[in-house]
């Protein structure tokens, strides 16, 4: 193989058959590298596509389940106080009660022992709070491990209740008898109304509460357990959970 000037330049001259062999390969590179280019591009476009739809499900979701603000929530504000709150408790299943008396509160128990939904007889007395100017809210979510909740805030907007709950889940403690509650004192009695919103919900939890009519007239003394006063706002002598399961042992 020999070398020689053409047109001032250096030329190596090959044989023909490497020539096409050479010209075959680069076609063949070109080739692939305008197909590698046409993936890329309808990879480019299908992530740009997928992060468009996310954004815009996410701005719909945003729109569609807003952050709650309870500062912001209509209605007026009511006050209230917690009777008691934990994980551990007689209710088995879910329960939402609103009790503007003794003798609600009693009938309201009776009618949950007597649908299977407390885990412990007989049922629970009335709190003793000031029946005249309170009334009690009741919500359990039943056996529900690692759950816990919690009343934020109750607007009242004309005979209704509105209460604001939030629900949290945590680590499993593996007890069967869990069943997280919140019980509140609230200062409204005229009401036939209470609608819960959570923030989010487990399957099965009530989204209104259970209000049974009761003839007036009860004697609250004698409905009150440990002898309590009837004027008194927060609950004396309440057992804990553990003195509640050593007493019907």
């Amino acid at each position: 193989m020999t070398d020689r000037e053409l047109d001032g330049g250096l030329f190596l001259q090959l044989p023909a058959r490497n020539i096409v062999l050479l010209t075959e390969l680069v076609s063949g590179l070109e080739r692939r590298w305008e197909a590698a280019v046409k993936i890329w591009r309808s990879v480019r476009g299908a992530i740009l596509a997928v992060s468009t739809v996310t954004v815009a499900w996410g701005g719909i979701a945003s729109a569609s389940l807003p952050e709650i603000d309870l500062g912001s929530r209509s209605g007026k504000k009511v006050s209230f106080v917690t009777l008691g709150k934990g994980i551990f408790a007689e209710y088995a299943n879910p329960s939402f009660v609103a009790a503007r008396s003794a003798c609600e509160w009693i009938q309201a128990m009776d009618e949950i022992a007597a649908n299977g939904g407390l885990s412990v007889l007989p049922p629970p007395g009335p709190p003793q709070v000031d029946w005249t100017r309170r009334s009690v809210v009741l919500i359990a979510l039943g056996h529900m491990d690692g759950f816990s909740v919690e009343v934020r805030d109750i607007r009242r907007v004309g005979l209704k209740l509105y209460v604001d709950m939030h629900v949290t889940y945590g680590e499993p403690t593996g007890h069967v008898d869990v069943s997280p509650f919140h019980l509140i004192a609230v200062d409204a009695k005229s009401f036939d109304v209470v609608v819960a919103r959570y923030d989010w919900a487990p399957p099965g939890v009530p989204e209104s509460a259970r209000i049974l009519n009761c003839s007036p007239g009860s004697n609250l003394k004698g409905l009150l357990q440990d002898g309590g006063d009837a004027g008194g706002d927060e609950v004396k002598g309440q057992a804990s959970w553990g003195a509640v399961k050593a007493r019907y042992r």
